[in-house]
């Protein structure tokens, strides 16, 4: 019933206190109507699966990104979101920042699901940390780093139905490294998801060799 501007003020009202700029209406009216495609099972055109969000510093990139990896457990509630930094801290930092906004908003209380973590037969929570947060509903969030390998893709059976590449670049990176990690990325992050899984490239040019 809501639209994504009163969904994000309602469930964040400590991030969302201004006013949107037109890139993040065009981000959420990209974002949004997928989301609920998925949700439902409807066919995705291959052309609407790769969002760039080449922002510069302070427009708010990691906060709706952030944000849409919430409402991906919100909406979706299958599959989970996989982080993918440079380094594996920094992927992790923003893992820490959802299970935040998760716990201090008003998540929990609209999606229950959302508000606690699994926890197997014995009692063993599966990931409310920094390394993974898998919450009560199956949604997960995974962080990882292009620096190490990623050994498939799959989360009790789940592939991601969402992909952040975020910070993936670093200032003296050189075209050598830059080739490694569009390898990485290609070869290893991608082939990860199924058919309607969408990519958030968030990353400014920082370099002449950016990804």
């Amino acid at each position: 019933a809501f639209g994504y501007e009163p969904w994000l003020r309602k469930m964040g009202p400590h991030t969302f206190t201004g006013s949107f700029a037109w890139f993040h209406h065009d981000f959420w009216k990209w974002y949004w109507p997928l989301a609920f495609a998925v949700r439902d099972n409807v066919e995705l055109d291959l052309n609407d699966l790769v969002c760039l969000v080449p922002w510069s510093r302070d427009t708010g990139k990691s906060s709706h990104t952030e944000w849409a990896a919430i409402c991906e457990g919100a909406v979706v509630r299958k599959g989970y979101v996989l982080w993918v930094c440079a380094k594996q801290q920094q992927a992790i930092e923003h893992v820490t920042s959802i299970r935040n906004r998760i716990e201090h908003e008003h998540v929990g209380k609209l999606y229950p699901w959302l508000g606690k973590p699994k926890v197997g037969a014995h009692g063993n929570k599966f990931g409310w940390g920094k390394d993974f947060l898998m919450t009560a509903g199956n949604w997960a969030v995974r962080p990882a780093g292009l620096e190490e390998y990623l050994r498939g893709g799959k989360i009790l059976d789940m592939r991601p139905t969402l992909i952040v590449l975020s910070d993936v670049d670093e200032s003296g990176d050189s075209p050598a490294v830059v080739e490694n990690k569009e390898n990485m990325i290609a070869r290893s992050i991608l082939p990860m998801g199924g058919p309607t899984t969408r990519i958030i490239f968030d990353q400014n040019p920082i370099h002449a060799n950016s990804v």
